[in-house]
């Protein structure tokens, strides 16, 4: 054989074993490696499912507080969260439920209080609030605001609710500018705002 020839086939079988230890996911994570440990200078960390290089993350990925209760879980694809996001409180109950395209978060967003009320619920665009929005009061968990984000500023007309859902603040706001307000008693009549 020739050296050319030689040459040719080590450069191949050197190159080829260097895009199998880059390969992404792997099957298995290696025995002797804990997550978020490094192993000659790779980071990889341990998920429900695989385990994936830190710069190109694949799959589920979830993490857990020190307890070993559930923090957070995210799919990704090509590094990029991508679909249901859903983050906990560590008590366990859910803290956020939101979608996302292409690593932001879009979509129907929920988002809850500690104590496992629901705190708000709207539309996110490119990270940002976008649309009508409900708020919930975290003691009774009754609807305590509603209103408009453009970009996620206050815009529009927001209505604010007694503890009993009557009208209480009839706000409006320009780019999270407060312009004016009117406000109500629980009886429904319009009264001085203090």
């Amino acid at each position: 054989m020739s050296f050319k020839f030689l040459l040719l086939i080590s450069t191949l079988l050197v190159g080829c074993c260097c895009i199998q230890c880059s390969s992404i996911p792997t099957d298995q994570p290696p025995t002797s490696v804990a997550p978020h440990q490094k192993n000659d200078n790779t980071t990889i960390h341990k998920t429900s499912e695989t385990p994936f290089l830190i710069d190109k993350k694949q799959g589920k990925q979830q993490t857990f507080y020190e307890d070993g209760k559930l923090k957070s879980e995210y799919n990704h694809v090509n590094g990029k969260k991508e679909g249901q996001g859903k983050e906990w409180w560590p008590n366990g109950h859910l803290w956020i439920s939101e979608y996302y395209v292409n690593d932001k978060s879009n979509g129907p967003a929920k988002w809850y209080h500690e104590n496992g009320y629901l705190a708000g619920e709207g539309y996110i665009k490119n990270d940002k609030r976008q649309g009508h929005w409900k708020v919930y009061d975290i003691d009774s968990g009754m609807l305590s605001a509603e209103g408009l984000f453009r970009f996620d500023k206050k815009d529009g007309i927001w209505r604010l609710y007694h503890n009993q859902e009557k009208l209480s603040k009839e706000q409006s706001w320009n780019n999270g500018q407060f312009i004016s307000e009117k406000c109500f008693d629980k009886k429904g009549n319009e009264i001085d705002c203090q």
